[in-house]
């Protein structure tokens, strides 16, 4: 137990450090804002600490979401998270080949590329492992990407996807359901 405490510290210790590092480096520049703590936290930190240290995060994410973790970030780097917990979900998914997901479902993004929901996938038979976002896109008008991180850091775009609908819609489930479809198409055999 003491193990698991000291290395979840070290989940919201070690980028902090990095982080507040870049930002001392830029102080005279401008100050970290919010959305640099959440890009940090969805396109860095959390791709690092399932690559490296998978099933810590998860079982965490799967406890607390990640809403506690980007809060105690944006703290740290001397920014206050104005994100309700509301806002953050989780969903766990096994697929019939043995492919567990785990989906964030992130607070609703106001800049590229800010991400919607994250998907970490991984199949425990095969090895295999993949790190997916939705990202929010207004380079080209309003919309929706699929981007994946690759363990060597490497960023993927796959395209734009449709918007999904409300949460609350009978149609949600099913347009998750195909998301996830085309996500899981995406994933490595190994």
């Amino acid at each position: 137990m003491k193990r698991m405490i000291a290395l979840l510290l070290a989940f919201c210790l070690l980028p902090c450090a990095v982080l507040c590092g870049e930002a001392e480096a830029a102080k005279e520049k401008e100050p970290v804002t919010m959305y640099d703590v959440r890009y940090y936290f969805e396109h860095v930190m959390l791709r690092d600490y399932f690559f490296q240290g998978r099933g810590i995060l998860i079982s965490y994410l799967r406890r607390n979401g990640p809403g506690l973790m980007l809060e105690d970030l944006a703290y740290k780097n001397g920014c206050v998270s104005d994100y309700d917990e509301s806002e953050f979900g989780v969903r766990e998914f096994t697929r019939e080949d043995g492919t567990e997901v785990l989906l964030l479902l992130m607070p609703k993004p106001e800049k590229t590329p800010l991400c919607a929901r994250i998907y970490m996938c991984s199949n425990p038979e095969s090895g295999a492992a993949g790190y997916f976002t939705v990202e929010y896109d207004d380079f080209l008008g309003e919309g929706w990407c699929l981007c994946e991180w690759k363990d060597s850091k490497t960023h993927i775009y796959h395209g734009m996807i449709d918007a999904l609908p409300d949460q609350d819609a009978p149609e949600y489930e099913n347009a998750l359901e195909a998301e996830m479809d085309k996500v899981l198409a995406l994933m490595p055999s190994e």
